[in-house]
């Protein structure tokens, strides 16, 4: 540092910057997260997991939601929404399996 002999994290006199600083860098290194006690929603279906999209979309806008918890939400809700179509696309194929089966006898 200009007109000292020590360096900022060896200087005595900047002890407060030093402290405020770490202190600022911490928090930015802390994980996004919704609290614990959020409530925990059922997504089961499809009507239900785009009501959880049109949530979360509302959320980030209005300053609610961190957009970071918003990017695992849409991801995790595409995986899911995928899991729930192949299940009802099964569920369908086993439905019209069994009519043809009783129909072929």
């Amino acid at each position: 540092m200009n007109g000292s002999d020590y360096c900022f994290f060896h200087d005595p006199s900047e002890a407060r910057s030093r402290s405020a600083a770490s202190r600022k860098g911490g928090s930015q290194g802390r994980r996004a997260a919704l609290p614990s006690t959020a409530e925990r929603v059922p997504l089961t279906d499809t009507v239900s997991i785009v009501t959880m999209l049109s949530d979360t979309i509302h959320d980030v806008r209005t300053g609610a939601l961190d957009p970071k918890i918003a990017n695992s939400v849409g991801y995790l809700c595409r995986s899911l929404l995928r899991a729930v179509e192949l299940g009802v696309i099964e569920e369908r194929l086993s439905e019209l399996e069994s009519a043809m089966g009783k129909h072929l006898k």
